[in-house]
């Protein structure tokens, strides 16, 4: 549901699926967590104000009790505060936003790799959080970076080299490349609308020139 754009059933299909883990598994269970962390991430994306709330509420508790039970530099505990970052970036706290990506950003490059997918997804995040403190040739180079280990690992159709590509647009026209950044939109708004339809939020927001978030959804380990 999420994928194709229907947000509201998936906020529906998602709780109903975290609340049943909860009384199957309890509240620390592996598959409870990454039920909580999926559900979170559905309802930033949503983004009203009532669900931005609960999206960081939930995703505070799962970031801590995989802190708890596995370890701060985990990539699991850091793929959760990953995505708990762009909640916070929604709502406007973009400093400790800024702060856990930085920090995510580097423990998953050490732990996983520069190329591993939870190290690029992290790596568009954090070229949002430069371009938001005004650091444009730090997002800029961040984002060249990301968009093309994105496309040589999960390639050039994949939602998040989709989403580091729309980003990179923007980052070039801040920078004053602006034929490449056309050239960039064009063929971004190509792939999505091949593959979406054309009423998706992405679509929207791409053409809207707004910043796309990478969430990531962990496993159940």
């Amino acid at each position: 549901y999420r994928g194709v754009g229907q947000l509201a059933r998936a906020v529906d299909a998602l709780r109903d699926h975290f609340y049943d883990c909860v009384d199957s598994f309890g509240a620390d269970h592996e598959y409870t967590l990454a039920a909580r962390m999926s559900y979170a991430n559905t309802l930033r994306e949503r983004g009203s104000r009532s669900d931005l709330t609960q999206a960081h509420l939930l995703a505070e508790e799962a970031a801590s009790t995989y802190q708890r039970i596995f370890e701060p530099r985990n990539p699991l505990t850091l793929v959760a505060e990953v995505n708990l970052a762009a909640i916070l970036r929604a709502e406007g706290e973009r400093q400790r936003a800024r702060q856990l990506d930085a920090l995510a950003y580097e423990a998953l490059r050490d732990a996983l790799g520069e190329r591993h997918p939870y190290t690029i997804a992290t790596a568009v995040n954090r070229a949002t959080d430069l371009s938001l403190a005004g650091d444009r040739k730090g997002a800029l180079e961040l984002s060249e970076e990301a968009f093309r280990k994105a496309a040589e690992g999960r390639g050039p159709s994949h939602p998040h080299t989709l989403a580091a590509g729309a980003n990179l647009v923007l980052d070039r026209i801040a920078a004053g490349a602006t034929e490449s950044a056309e050239e960039l939109l064009e063929h971004v708004l190509g792939r999505l609308r091949r593959t979406l339809s054309t009423d998706h939020p992405m679509i929207t927001a791409v053409a809207s020139g707004i910043r796309i978030e990478c969430d990531i959804e962990p496993p159940a380990t």
